[in-house]
């Protein structure tokens, strides 16, 4: 580093400086006494013991009671050594506890026996030499600086420190650890860098941590051992990534980057679903070592997720690569849901084989009947399926092009989810639909509990969807780890870069890393290339005209759409939309002599049930899977005795209030009790439906018009 006109250099220093005036040698005097306080500070100790010695002795002439002043004095003294010491103790300094404790101890008798025996030369001297000892170690510690010219210096940082290197080498990095990391006062304190490796991007070693002290899950995504970790290191905690082992918590794996992977390595370079490991290559992790995986299918399963991501991180991108592998493996049908209104995503859009939008309502609200409405096709669906696997004796569900599994993909989905209908069907789906090979992939901006509905139910939903599958971009919310479950990274903490994202599986295999998601280069070319699967005949006929006219809807749709956005920019005046009439799921018929599926062959001997009743059967069907206890009959029975609210429940039930909260939440999940109006619970036709309510809806509707006559009266 070059100098300037006004820094003093060794030769400027050497110079006699000009005598002083008053002012300059009062501050002299003051900085000398400032420069020498550390090592003034055992005499003034000393003083301050003989002095207090001094006047508890002239206390105990004056009085008379030498023996009783004596012991009062020793007693106090060896109280506040013990308290000393058992501070040391606690801030895990036990040499300097054990020295506080004996030099307490000591100086205890030395005070009782001078207030008996009195002064001499002798308790002096014992005195003496005790402070000797005790201050010898500090004045060895605090020594006395060397006071030069050089104080006049202008001190400048070193160059080599300054313009020092990142950490390149393996033996730097363990230089490094060992002196700034793994010291008692460093970030990890005690532990061991082994197991070096060289990878494509940087360096790769075991840590070895304390153990009883440390785990690898505290580590993994704290951000103040990051920064601790950097800081030693010298280089950027972005850079620095420790995951799990899979030995043990006492070990992890550390990843220090010293470079970034080539564009070739995260470009899509096709089809990437494996049908041995039924999972997707979703990217590469940064640190060069391994393909991230998004988990599809396993033995007679298939997963749902969750991804969650700041708008342009890269959420609708990863989708456009989970769906295009899908649709590549011949075995997986792409339903899309959309409340933008399809924005989101116009190509996976237009290449689902089930679209939905929302719309906006005649009040201004968003209308999500047609995300609804393939919900209901997922349940019916789902039943459909359940009936094939007990007539066939399936065991679960093993997808192929014969019988494919369905993946719904809902955007947005903090937006439809808020309507508890669509939040129990969509529930319903992603927990009964794994064994009969229907999924749920929600995407949302944040992890917070409004991105399930934000209702209580939104528990189950959330638990079925992460279980599976959560990939986090970039958020801008704080709590996104303590809502999902196992994440072990905050989202907020990655680096606002597209494609950088965090992948947490329940998988023992799979790693739990940052990884750079792929990219592709022509989206709209790879989505006219792939093929178009769809449901199979059996599927498709279950869900009716709905589900085989679904196109010509779209299309309709689309068209009335494209009409209405070039009526707004000439300036005409739109034509009012048409009312959305929901398309009943009825048997379709095949005009003569058209090409297709025989609808009427292939649907003989099915019978098409009216869904609301479908739903019903449904949520009986699920109640019954889980039967109530003895704690559920005995609420919905003080509901039916018309105590509605939560506190004349609690008052009148045997389980305490929390277990009350809880009973009433699992009610209400199940459909048995509703909570329209806050506060207060009402019995659903579901609940009266009930073998123990039978004939309870009459006796209500009776009372209730007695109720009426009575204050009519």
């Amino acid at each position: 580093m070059g100098t300037t006109a006004t820094t003093k250099t060794i030769a400027d220093a050497a110079a006699p400086p000009p005598p002083p005036d008053d002012h300059d040698e009062l501050a002299a005097n003051r900085g000398w006494i400032h420069h020498q306080k550390r090592q003034l500070k055992p005499y003034l100790i000393y003083v301050g013991v003989l002095g207090a010695a001094a006047l508890t002795s002239l206390a105990a002439e004056l009085s008379g009671a030498h023996a009783q002043t004596a012991l009062a004095a020793a007693s106090v003294l060896l109280v506040a050594t013990i308290v000393a010491a058992a501070v040391c103790y606690k801030k895990k300094t036990k040499p300097i506890a054990a020295a506080v404790a004996a030099v307490g101890s000591m100086l205890s008798a030395w005070y009782f026996a001078v207030i008996i025996d009195g002064w001499s030369w002798t308790a002096v001297s014992v005195l003496t030499a005790l402070w000797l000892l005790v201050s010898a170690p500090y004045w060895n510690k605090h020594r006395i600086p060397n006071r030069t010219a050089c104080t006049d210096l202008v001190l400048r940082p070193r160059a080599d420190l300054v313009n020092r290197p990142p950490a390149t080498g393996i033996d730097l990095i363990l230089a490094n650890w060992r002196d700034f990391v793994a010291v008692p006062d460093g970030a990890l304190p005690g532990t061991t860098l082994t197991d070096p490796e060289i990878i494509p991007t940087g360096f790769s070693f075991t840590l070895q941590l304390r153990r009883g002290k440390q785990t690898a899950m505290s580590l993994v995504g704290n951000l103040g051992i990051y920064s601790g970790i950097s800081s030693g290191l010298w280089c950027r905690a972005e850079d620095i990534q420790i995951e799990r082992h899979p030995l043990s918590d006492a070990l992890a794996k550390i990843t220090i980057r010293t470079g970034e992977l080539p564009d070739e390595d995260v470009t899509w370079t096709g089809p990437s679903y494996n049908p041995d490991t039924g999972c997707i290559g979703i990217g590469r992790y940064i640190d060069g070592v391994g393909e991230a995986l998004w988990r599809v299918y396993r033995e007679n399963s298939i997963f749902s997720g969750f991804i969650c991501g700041a708008t342009g991180m890269g959420k609708s991108y990863l989708t456009n690569i989970l769906a295009l592998a899908l649709m590549h493996a011949r075995n997986t049908v792409i339903w899309y849901a959309d409340p933008a209104r399809g924005a989101s995503s116009p190509l996976l859009a237009g290449a689902a084989d089930y679209f939905a939008r929302s719309h906006l309502a005649a009040d201004g609200s968003d209308d999500h009947s047609e995300i609804e409405e393939m919900l209901d096709d997922a349940i019916r669906l789902i039943d459909h399926r359940l009936e094939e696997n007990y007539t066939w004796g399936i065991p679960g569900f093993t997808p192929s092009d014969r019988r494919p599994g369905v993946v719904i993909v809902i955007d947005e989905c903090h937006k439809p989810l808020t309507v508890r209908r669509i939040l129990r069907k969509a529930t319903m789906v992603a927990r009964e639909g794994r064994k009969v090979g229907i999924a749920v992939y929600l995407l949302s901006q944040g992890a917070t509990l409004e991105a399930f509905g934000g209702h209580d139910e939104s528990d189950t939903l959330r638990s079925n969807t992460t279980n599976g599958n959560v990939v986090a971009f970039s958020t801008g919310t704080t709590n996104t780890k303590s809502v999902i479950t196992g994440l072990n990274m905050d989202p907020s903490t990655i680096k606002a870069d597209p494609g950088l994202a965090f992948l947490s599986s329940k998988n023992e295999h799979q790693r739990e890393a940052l990884f750079r998601s792929y990219t592709a280069e022509d989206l709209e070319a790879l989505y006219a290339n792939a093929p178009k699967i769809t449901l199979d005949a059996a599927g498709a006929s279950v869900l009716g005209e709905r589900y085989l006219n679904r196109h010509v809807h779209m299309n309709e749709n689309n068209a009335a759409l494209k009409n209405r956005v070039l009526d707004r920019q000439l300036g005409r005046a739109p034509q009012p939309r048409a009312p959305i009439t929901p398309v009943k799921a009825t048997p379709p018929t095949a005009a003569p002599g058209s090409v297709g599926i025989d609808v009427d062959a292939l649907t003989e001997g099915f019978e098409f049930v009216d869904y609301q009743a479908f739903v019903d059967k449904a949520i009986v069907s699920s109640t019954l899977t889980m039967p109530l206890k003895a704690q559920h009959h005995q609420i919905l029975a003080l509901v039916a005795r018309r105590f509605h609210t939560r506190g004349d429940i609690v008052t009148h039930a045997s389980q305490k209030a929390r277990q009350v909260d809880n009973i009433l939440r699992d009610l209400v999940t199940r459909g048995l009790l509703s909570n329209e109006i806050h506060g207060r619970y009402e019995l659903t036709d579901l609940a009266l439906a009930l073998p123990e309510f039978e004939g309870l809806a009459d006796q209500l509707e009776e009372a209730d018009r007695d109720d009426f006559a009575s204050t009519t009266n």
